[in-house]
């Protein structure tokens, strides 16, 4: 077995390690996690109307929560540079949504 290609199942049926079962295991979580924070931007995108960089930042959410996915049956670089990309993605997309946000609620100047 590599460092970047981690499964489940056995290989020239080698058992896999703890390690390998937490490694797994949390990938599963987190991108739980990534698709429930997806989920509730998308749900107050809907409610709110505010701004459109809502739903960029929730497809940038979504997508690292597939990201994870995939990592659980195999990382490669190529996966981990699309990680990459996906969260500068995220931070962008939410910086904008803020920016946004905050000029719709700015008072008027006097």
């Amino acid at each position: 077995m590599h460092w970047w290609h981690t499964t489940l199942t056995k290989q020239n049926n080698d058992p896999q390690s703890l390690f390998d079962w937490l490694y797994v295991g949390f990938n599963w979580l987190e991108a739980a996690a990534w698709l429930a924070f997806s989920l509730v931007i998308l749900l107050r995108f809907v409610r709110t109307r505010d701004t459109p960089w809502d739903l960029l930042y929730a497809a940038f959410l979504l997508l690292f929560a597939l990201s994870d996915v995939a990592e659980v049956y195999q990382l490669t670089l190529g996966l981990l540079t699309l990680k990459v990309l996906i969260f500068l993605g995220i931070l962008i997309s939410r910086s904008m949504a803020i920016r946004q946000r905050r000029t719709l609620t700015l008072p008027p100047p006097a």
